[in-house]
């Protein structure tokens, strides 16, 4: 089936009031923007209100509600409220964390919260349910071949809260729909891991960077040296967007539709950097084990200095395997059509510049 473009696609239903969770984050940054150009302004589900300005001209209406209390099912009136004028809902709004820790906030956010709010929903009547999870609930592979959304989920041996509890929010979704699967409709959405320019409206406008960020070809990127095997897939962040909107407007209820973007290994990855950034190239390739003994020295040296490690066993267990993934349904069904990796680091390179340059002047 021949994929249909997504500026001219019509959509198959009216999304009426929109809710969105998560969006201060970067995807939701770029999905409020998004939306806005469509003409639409949406309500937005916040812990606590923004400060002035930091929206920057966007228009969202500020709903408060913490996820630890829907979490929690304790009563969030502006929350139900608004759900009993909303038609579409999408939930971006979760807790990341790749190194292993903070599994138990994990399993509160990313669990009982997504799941009190679908059922919340369900309860408003509101139509459409878009959750975000990530390629992270999809799964992984030990040979170069992308992965679809019917791939067996296989992260189980990582024992990484972050993929264990996305994964089990989509099965519980799942499951709460297929008891009344004519109340709302659930797509879910697994957007691999997103780079591009930064819009995130948690940051107060006209403030500026501790240190601004190097030029590209300087300092610390000519360090960059090394590869190893394995890979993984990137999406512009403008273009997880675009697919987010697209579900809400095409996808089918009870479907999930993988947002990626290109698969590269490392060693592909380290050589499309060095012209971009000013990088030295994949010179040296480091055997796995390194990458094990670096997690574990950081780790010990962390515990010393009672700082957290930025690296650690968990993330060096994550290198190796090959992230690649298939967004075929997403293309053939959606319209999605992700912009060509060269692209955004071109314009990721241009824009690191210039914020280098506003921060010196």
């Amino acid at each position: 089936m021949a994929s249909v473009d997504a500026k001219t696609r019509p959509p198959n239903v009216d999304l009426g009031a929109l809710l969105l969770t998560g969006a201060t984050g970067e995807i939701g940054s770029h999905l409020v923007l998004r939306l806005n150009a469509a003409g639409i302004a949406p309500a937005a589900l916040l812990r606590r209100p923004l400060p002035p300005g930091a929206w920057r001209g966007a228009q969202a209406t500020e709903v408060p509600g913490d996820l630890e209390q829907l979490a929690g099912s304790k009563p969030l009136p502006a929350l139900e409220r608004t759900l009993g004028r909303t038609r579409t809902l999408v939930h971006l709004a979760a807790r990341v964390n790749l190194r292993g820790r903070g599994a138990a906030e994990m399993q509160r956010i990313n669990v009982r919260a997504a799941t009190e709010l679908f059922r919340r929903a369900q309860a408003a009547g509101v139509r459409r349910f878009v959750h975000v999870s990530t390629t992270g609930a999809v799964g992984c592979n030990d040979r170069p071949v992308p992965l679809t959304e019917a791939a067996p989920y296989n992260l189980t041996r990582f024992r990484n809260p972050y993929f264990e509890t996305k994964r089990a929010a989509e099965e519980r979704l799942q499951a709460l729909w297929r008891e009344s699967p004519s109340s709302t409709d659930l797509i879910i959405v697994n957007p691999s891991i997103n780079i591009g320019p930064q819009a995130s409206f948690r940051r107060r406008a006209g403030t500026r960077r501790r240190r601004p960020p190097p030029h590209p070809g300087r300092w610390p990127y000519r360090l960059v040296c090394f590869w190893f095997t394995g890979g993984i897939n990137l999406v512009d962040v403008r273009d997880v967007a675009e697919g987010i909107l697209l579900a809400a407007e095409h996808g089918t209820a009870g479907q999930r539709y993988i947002l990626a973007g290109e698969n590269l290994t490392i060693r592909q990855l380290m050589a499309r950097l060095q012209p971009v950034f000013g990088t030295a190239g994949p010179r040296v390739r480091l055997p796995h084990w390194t990458l094990r003994a670096a997690g574990s020295l950081a780790e010990a040296v962390a515990s010393r200095t009672g700082r957290r490690a930025v690296w650690n066993r968990s993330l060096a267990a994550l290198c190796g395997p090959y992230w690649f993934y298939d967004s075929a349904r997403a293309r053939e069904a959606l319209g999605y059509a992700p912009r060509p990796f060269g692209d955004t680091l071109a314009e990721l390179r241009a824009w690191i510049s210039e914020r280098a340059r506003a921060t010196v002047a």
